[in-house]
């Protein structure tokens, strides 16, 4: 696995909602590498034992990314 150019890291607490709009956002960027090159980024989600869980948002913020 080589290393990402940028790594996102957010500790969640009843905002997976927020997690999942910020993942997004991070993904529309169009951040380069002077050759033009995309940026790689790395997004982790750490949840500090949420009561509240939304288990469809956090099954779509798993499969972000895996799409292609």
């Amino acid at each position: 696995m080589t290393r990402p150019d940028l790594s996102a890291l957010v500790v969640n607490y009843n905002t997976c909602q927020l997690a999942l709009d910020m993942l997004r956002s991070l993904a529309a960027q169009n951040a380069r590498h002077p050759d033009g090159r995309p940026l790689s980024i790395e997004f982790v989600l750490v949840d500090n034992a949420s009561p509240q869980r939304n288990d469809a948002i956090l099954e779509e913020i798993r499969q972000f990314g895996r799409d292609g």
